[in-house]
């Protein structure tokens, strides 16, 4: 059982300390698929706010 807690704990540790390697941000982009003209300039208002507050901090 002892060797079960040390081998559950180096494997946690090394899984923490990897998690950082090779983050690399990514740019993203908000795409919807709409059919009806009339609603094409609210949606992009509402693209362009979500990308403003999720994207681009």
């Amino acid at each position: 059982m002892k060797h079960f807690k040390t081998i559950s704990f180096v494997f946690a540790v090394s899984l923490l300390l990897l998690s950082g390697c090779g983050e690399k941000k990514k740019e993203a982009s908000v795409y919807y698929l709409n059919f009806k003209p009339e609603a094409a300039k609210t949606w992009e208002a509402i693209a362009k706010a979500y990308t403003e507050e999720k994207v681009l901090r």
